[in-house]
């Protein structure tokens, strides 16, 4: 009972759980896949407890597509989306453009870089450049369809899965089914295999 209260905690900066915080440091992956990245939306999500004797200068931070909330600095913490967020967005996604298409490494970078500029724009309510990157993707997923690429189509899903991009991930999902599923069925008509038959027929 001692170390359960009634009200919610003070937290630092004046700021309340769920208020909306926009990120200003740098960009960071960490190793289980969450990312930081500049400008990203996010709520307050509590206290920073690191027990390092700074968590009164940080807050728990819940961004979109994290696993767990991040610790970060007020210093690093804004209420409005930065100033030049939007020139930094068009900037990035010109250099994911630029790579779109160059080789299967790039590729799968290309759709991460477009995820993130995607994502990003849309918590800052940059219509423009979040459609923008949105036609970009799914044009490479038409590229994956018209060239039958189960190779490309498989790396633009996971890159679309890595940072949960709704769209994208449905789209590529279905046409990578659409042109997987022959190719299975046509194996295993070959191989006898009827219970591979009867699945793939039953998911088609």
């Amino acid at each position: 009972l001692a170390e359960i209260a009634r009200e919610a905690p003070v937290l630092p900066g004046d700021y309340s759980l769920g208020d909306v915080v926009f990120f200003t440091g740098e960009d960071k992956k960490y190793p289980n896949g969450d990312r930081l990245t500049y400008g990203a939306r996010g709520e307050v999500a509590g206290r920073s407890c690191t027990g390092d004797g700074k968590d009164d200068e940080r807050l728990a931070v819940a961004l979109p597509g994290n696993r767990s909330a991040v610790s970060l600095p007020l210093s690093e913490l804004i209420r409005q989306p930065p100033a030049d967020l939007k020139e930094r967005l068009s900037e990035r996604l010109k250099a994911a453009c630029m790579k779109h298409g160059s080789n299967d490494e790039e590729d799968c970078a290309d759709i991460t870089e477009l995820s993130i500029v995607h994502q990003t724009a849309i918590g800052a309510d940059i219509q423009a450049i979040a459609e923008s990157a949105l036609r970009t993707s799914l044009a490479k997923v038409e590229r994956g369809h018209r060239e039958r690429n189960v190779t490309l189509l498989s790396e633009v899903l996971r890159a679309a899965e890595d940072i949960d991009w709704y769209e994208l991930r449905e789209k590529a999902q279905l046409t990578l089914e659409e042109v997987a599923l022959p190719a299975v069925l046509k194996a295993a008509e070959e191989s006898g295999d009827l219970f591979c038959q009867l699945a793939v027929e039953q998911r088609a």
